[in-house]
């Protein structure tokens, strides 16, 4: 299965719309996507990095995530702007 996320792109958790796709975090020596920081919005204080483990599907439009927001922002290790996992 194919794994196409793209920045912008919006998040949906089980339960509904969370956020966009920040920036994807990718292994530098494979190159491979190890996931993303997802873009909470406005008036969250921080973005949180999303594993790609936790996608079910992607498309350059949309990515749907295995778990419900709660999980998320219970789950997910937050990012300030410019940190990687």
């Amino acid at each position: 299965m194919a794994i196409d996320v793209v920045r912008g792109a919006e998040v949906l958790c089980t339960d509904g719309f969370v956020g966009t796709v920040g920036h994807l975090v990718v292994d530098q020596e494979s190159g491979g996507l190890l996931g993303f920081v997802l873009h909470l919005g406005p008036e969250a204080r921080e973005d949180v990095f999303v594993p790609i483990d936790w996608i079910a599907r992607a498309d350059p439009r949309r990515v749907v995530l295995l778990v419900t927001r709660t999980e998320l922002l219970r789950e997910a290790n937050p990012r300030r702007e410019g940190t990687v996992p």
